[in-house]
């Protein structure tokens, strides 16, 4: 009867070893899918960066129209956004055309008018609002 309890106590041991071993093999699963899925994250946003980059000009560009381009939902990409704290995709999207914008003034060449139609803007006014607050200043003024 004496053995039998060491192989009992010995099966138990054994036992919580095994747990702890298949509890630190599951830690180790989700971090590495946390990578994975942070990988995944940071690469969909810069995929959406480059596409702004090249698509800038559509005035019909959104959220929506990236998402459907990329081949995920609305909500998967929004919820990407939110997770990576960083910058909204209007703010990314304004802040490129900001910076198209801003080159075409100083090149000098083109009105304000189509400046605005060139960055994907419709209105001079919702052109000049945007660049006002992504530069601080109209771009009458910006040189």
């Amino acid at each position: 009867p004496i053995g039998c309890m060491d192989q009992v106590l010995a099966c138990e041991k054994a036992d919580e070893r095994a747990f702890e071993l298949l509890l630190e093999l599951y830690r180790a699963v989700a971090r590495a899918c946390g990578a994975t899925q942070r990988e995944r994250s940071r690469s969909l946003i810069e995929a959406v960066r480059e596409y702004i980059e090249l698509n800038y000009a559509d005035s019909s560009l959104s959220l929506d129209s990236v998402a459907e381009a990329c081949h995920v939902s609305y909500f998967y990409l929004s919820h990407m956004f939110r997770a990576a704290g960083s910058e909204s995709f209007s703010e990314m999207l304004n802040a490129c055309r900001a910076r198209k914008a801003g080159e075409l003034i100083r090149q000098g060449e083109l009105s304000l008018n189509e400046i605005t139609l060139r960055v994907g803007y419709t209105s001079p006014g919702s052109f000049s609002r945007a660049f006002r607050k992504q530069t601080g200043v109209s771009p009458q003024k910006f040189k």
